[in-house]
């Protein structure tokens, strides 16, 4: 008979019948075991005493995991304890007093092998790590070698002058009978220390010019520039700087958001569980379901920002139809050079490097989390994982990528319609915008969708078919798209001065918001849709979900998205045309300009340092508001610092690339800063 087996009959039977234990390991089991779900015990303790093994028990109910930590003896491996893994359910269910199958639970044996590193996915990864480290080193030597060059050069230059001069003094004293040719010499001396200057500059940009591509392609990866970048907080247009407010702030509250949902999957006090769902501040965690759909707004209105500039949009005439169609597959090839690389590497290094970086009794789970990319990644890189009716577990939060390079797709068609037609453009943005709004209305309605007042729209059976399908989440990006081709135009009518012509919407608006009470009431208006919007169902929070009728309920949320939305761009608006308010000031703070550059980097790899934080400790968490704060607190920096190496590392350099393939020079910035300081020049006439 299986040793394991009488060995697990004689622990419980001792234990259910409270029979003093005499064997020492079945004591450790006693001691060192966890005394209820989500408990580990001692685990180091249990590793220290003789003939014991740590083995992880995972039960599965109502779709939730739980845990228990087994201090038992080693002839009981999780391999042994699968093996009677019938048997020892009807332990479980006298333990439980529920009826408890064998699909309902597995064993983990601890430690956890860690995964192997022979195989093309790691090999890929490192490999692409270890050439980026290398150029990032090439281009430091290659950096150092040419400030070198230039100081001897630079020796070589002050000597010749020197000379020079030393020899006009010389020439004074020259015989009388040389004079002319003295007269000559020191002409010619004179000439060459006056354009000596111009001459060195020549040379410089003509060196400049000359540069090998592979050369300019190694100083991508330069890393003491790329620094520099990444701490400019230059601001090239003043009346955008609040955008990068709106995006840090909607991105921490992301990460307050995930960090609370992580840590339900690995709590202790299981009853409390409604009492902080009840919670006021509760609401407002949940509150990231909305901050999406601000990155979606912002992703609408620098799409048309940059498309509906003359300049950009004469590529777009249909009357040239090959060149329409070379630009719309350009500035696709564009979109995907600056986000893809980065997307990659993100999901190989989650995918191979997380899960052996630590180790704990709950560690499989972490070996799952980044193991489901080994057969959906290829879903990820073509952005097409949120269209599957399955839910999508490889690198699960990005599905946002997926959707906005899908709404990018479409809104860019959208665009060249603009581009050829302004008033036919803008019809068909409206139209667009109203059928989706209609279409994620008539979703909500069909799947019984509630307001996000609690966690049960998340368990909503449908959830999947409505969250993450593009048809019902482009609302607000159509909405930034609206409001990014109302902005140029603005711009256009600014700098063109011309009262003779048609006044723009956004013209019209910012003649109202020169009064400071309008400012206020834009502010007011929008504020106050994004609290009641978050804070606003706590009548359901308290009272339950059918508090409110379940009609109204699928109505509002079928809206919801875009109403925030438009709440933010009221928020924006007083910034937009030109105001430069205490608030607007301190949304334009240069500390948002640092931390708006770190948010893609920040998005890509922030689930999984909070996930990692979670499953890496080996105790459960105790589940209240102040811890969870607490956690995230600690979370914040370290994702900020993994940000930015990655950002410098990586994104900054693969950019720097893509500037040099679609020929992005230092003439579009300055056309930009020409352009800001005619605005900065136009606010203070006005204002």
């Amino acid at each position: 008979m299986n040793s394991c087996l009488i060995y697990v009959g004689e622990l419980f039977s001792a234990i259910s019948q409270g029979l003093p234990l005499k064997d020492p390991t079945k004591i450790a089991y006693v001691d060192y075991s966890g005394s209820t779900l989500n408990q580990q015990g001692d685990v180091a303790a249990c590793l220290r005493t003789p003939q014991m093994n740590f083995v992880e028990l995972k039960m599965y109910f109502s779709g939730t995991t739980f845990f228990q930590g087994m201090c038992i003896k080693d002839v009981c491996s999780a391999k042994a304890l699968i093996s009677i893994k019938k048997e020892f359910a009807q332990l479980l269910s006298l333990v439980f007093q529920t009826t408890i199958t064998p699909e309902q639970f597995d064993f983990v044996q601890y430690p956890v092998e860690k995964p192997s590193t022979d195989n093309y996915g790691f090999i890929i990864i490192s490999l692409i790590l270890a050439f980026l480290l290398l150029l990032t080193l090439v281009a430091f030597f290659m950096a150092k070698f040419e400030r070198k060059s230039k100081d001897s050069n630079k020796i070589q230059e002050e000597q010749f002058d020197f000379n020079a001069q030393n020899h006009l003094i010389n020439k004074n004293k020259i015989q009388t009978n040389l004079k002319n040719e003295e007269e000559r010499l020191n002409e010619e001396l004179e000439g060459n220390l006056e354009s000596k200057s111009s001459q060195n500059e020549a040379v410089k940009n003509q060196k400049t010019e000359n540069q090998s591509t592979l050369k300019r392609i190694i100083n991508c990866w330069n890393l003491k520039s790329n620094l520099q970048k990444a701490f400019d907080v230059t601001v090239r247009n003043s009346d955008l700087a609040a955008f990068d407010c709106i995006r840090t702030l909607s991105f921490m509250q992301v990460m307050l958001g995930h960090s609370f949902l992580i840590a339900l999957s690995y709590y202790s006090n299981f009853n409390d569980f409604d009492i902080v769902q009840k919670e006021p501040f509760t609401l407002f965690i949940l509150g990231c379901f909305y901050c999406v759909d601000v990155f979606f707004m912002l992703g609408g209105f620098f799409l048309a920002y940059v498309t509906a500039d003359p300049k950009i949009s004469q590529n777009f005439q249909v009357k040239n139809f090959l060149k329409m169609l070379i630009s719309y597959f350009l500035a696709l090839l564009n979109r995907l050079s600056r986000i893809l690389p980065t997307y990659f590497i993100a999901i190989y290094v989650i995918w191979q490097y997380l899960s052996q970086i630590g180790q704990s009794p709950t560690w499989s789970e972490i070996e799952f989390f980044s193991g489901v990319c080994d057969e959906d990644k290829w879903k990820k890189i073509l952005f097409i994982d949120n269209l599957y009716d399955q839910p999508i577990n490889c690198v699960g939060w990005t599905w946002y990528l997926s959707n906005d390079m899908q709404m990018f797709v479409f809104s860019l068609i959208l665009m060249v319609i603009y581009a050829n037609n302004k008033i036919l453009g803008k019809v068909f943005i409206y139209l667009a915008l109203g059928t989706f709004i209609g279409l994620a209305i008539h979703y909500a309605y069909e799947y019984e969708i509630l307001i996000v007042s609690q966690l049960s729209p998340m368990f909503n059976p449908h959830w999947n078919d409505f969250y993450y399908k593009p048809w019902c989440r482009i609302p607000p990006y159509l909405l930034g798209l609206l409001f990014g081709i109302f902005y140029k135009e603005y711009q256009i009518e600014r700098q063109q001065n011309d009262s003779s012509k048609k006044v723009s919407f956004l013209m019209k608006i910012s003649h109202y918001m020169r009064e400071t009470f309008v400012k206020w009431i834009s502010y007011s208006i929008g504020l106050a849709i994004i609290f009641y919007l978050i804070f606003g169902p706590r009548p359901l929070q308290v009272n339950g979900v059918d508090y409110w009728n379940q009609n109204v309920q699928h109505f509002i949320f079928g809206i919801s998205r875009i109403l925030y939305s438009l709440a933010v761009i009221l928020v924006l608006l007083p910034s937009v045309c030109g105001s430069k308010d205490l608030l607007v000031k301190t949304m334009s703070s240069s500390i948002f300009q640092f931390f708006s550059k770190l948010t893609f980097q920040g998005y890509l790899y922030h689930y999984a340092i909070e996930t990692y934080s979670l499953w890496v400790f080996y105790d459960s968490m105790y589940l209240n508001i102040q811890n969870v704060l607490n956690l995230y607190i600690a979370q914040v920096p370290i994702i900020f610092l993994v940000s930015l190496i990655f950002y410098v590392l990586i994104e900054l350099p693969l950019n720097n690339l893509a500037n040099i393939i679609f020929n992005r020079n230092v003439k579009k910035k300055q056309i930009e800063i020409q352009e800001n300081n005619k605005q900065n020049a136009y606010h203070k006439v006005i204002n």
